[in-house]
């Protein structure tokens, strides 16, 4: 295995263009584990709003964004400091 697999599923923040909070979607879950469960969060990424999801078993989590049916875990944990940066960078523009 390459090194550049690990590189291909991270998305990449400079193709964040902002992110916002929107009403929590219906949990599709009722023990609160599985592959594709909805956030409140969506990332404005290479122009189109995306929802970001978790993928959660036991206590560990990954965030991530479906791109073009590929599944792209976010580098990043904290969305509200994300969508904090991406408000300062605009405002200073």
């Amino acid at each position: 295995m390459s090194g550049t697999y690990l590189d291909d599923t991270y998305l990449d923040e400079s193709r964040v263009t902002g992110a916002k909070r929107t009403p929590a979607p219906r949990r599709r879950s009722a023990s609160g584990y599985g592959r594709k469960l909805p956030t409140s969060w969506m990332l404005e990424v290479d122009g189109r709003w995306r929802r970001v999801y978790v993928m959660q078993w036991s206590n560990a989590g990954s965030a991530y964004v479906v791109v073009g049916g590929e599944e792209l875990f976010l580098p990043f944990s904290d969305l509200q400091y994300v969508a904090d940066k991406l408000d300062e960078k605009r405002r200073r523009s």
